[in-house]
C-alpha cells in the first residue's frame, strides 16, 4: 500500500523492505529510550532510528510513513489471526467463493478476502511483537538485537560458525531472506494442496459420471430401451 509523502513521492514498499520493517521495529521496541510511557507505542526518536536505517529506500522519507504502514501491518495482523482462529485445523486453502463473499461483509477497514490468494507473510514476525497486547492492552515486546531476533524466530542455527561471524545487518538480511524462501515454501505447499483438491473433486466428478452412465444402462436395459442407447452411441 502506497503512501503518499509531503514531497508527492508515494512509499513503494515490498515484501522485503516489510520484512526488514519489522526487524527493526521490534530491536527499537526493545530499547527503553525508545519506548513512550505506557510501553504501547515508540518515542519520536525511535521511529528516526528505524527512519535513518532504511536509508530511504523506497521513497520512505518521512516518520508518518512509517507510523501508517505499522498501523497497516497490525491490521493486517488482527485480521489475519481472526482468520487464523476461525479456520484452525483448515486453513485457508479451499475456503468458497461463497464463504469469502460472507467474511467480507463483516465491518472492516479492508476486505478480509484480500488474504485468499496470498496469506500474511508478516503474520509470526508481528505476533512476536504485539502478541495479544492489541486485544490486552500489554507492552509492545522488543529484540534487542538483529542475532536476537534471528535466535527467537528459529530461522538461523546460530551454532553454525558462519552465522556467529555475521554482522548485526548481514543477519538481519539473511533472516529476510530465509524468511521470504519459507513463505515461498508454504506458498508452494498450499497451491499443491490447493491442486490436489481440485483433482480430487475431479475425480469425483469423473467417478459420478461413470455411476450414472451405468445406471441409466441398467434401467435402459430393465425398460428395454437398451436400443435408445444404441442410437445415442
Amino acid at each position: 500500500m502506497a503512501t503518499p509523502t509531503k514531497a508527492g513521492k508515494s512509499a513503494k514498499w515490498t515484501d522485503e523492505l516489510d520484512a526488514e520493517f519489522v526487524v527493526l521495529y521490534a530491536e527499537a521496541a526493545a530499547k527503553s529510550e525508545y519506548v513512550a510511557s505506557g510501553g504501547k507505542q515508540l518515542k519520536s526518536k525511535g521511529w528516526s532510528d528505524i527512519l535513518v536505517r532504511l536509508g530511504g529506500r523506497g521513497n520512505i522519507t518521512n516518520a508518518s510513513q512509517l507510523q501508517s504502514r505499522w498501523k497497516r501491518l497490525k491490521e493486517d495482523y488482527v485480521d489475519y489471526k481472526w482468520l487464523m482462529l476461525k479456520f484452525s485445523g483448515d486453513g485457508l486453502v479451499g475456503v468458497s467463493e461463497d464463504t469469502w463473499a460472507e467474511l467480507d461483509k463483516h465491518p472492516r477497514s479492508m476486505p478480509l478476502s484480500r488474504f485468499r490468494e496470498r496469506p500474511f507473510l508478516h503474520y509470526d514476525a508481528i505476533a512476536e511483537i504485539v502478541g495479544d497486547a492489541m486485544a490486552t492492552g500489554e507492552y509492545i515486546r522488543g529484540m534487542p538485537t538483529a542475532g536476537a531476533e534471528v535466535a527467537a524466530s528459529g530461522v538461523l542455527d546460530m551454532s553454525e560458525p558462519d552465522v556467529l561471524s555475521l554482522s548485526a545487518a548481514q543477519k538481519r538480511r539473511k533472516l529476510i531472506n530465509d524468511s521470504m524462501k519459507q513463505k515461498r515454501i508454504k506458498r508452494d505447499e498450499e497451491s499443491a494442496a490447493s491442486l490436489a483438491i481440485k483433482q480430487k473433486n475431479s475425480d469425483t466428478l469423473a467417478s459420478m459420471c461413470t455411476t450414472m452412465q451405468m445406471m441409466t444402462k441398467i434401467l435402459a436395459a430393465k425398460n428395454n430401451l437398451q436400443h435408445l442407447l444404441d442410437n445415442d452411441e
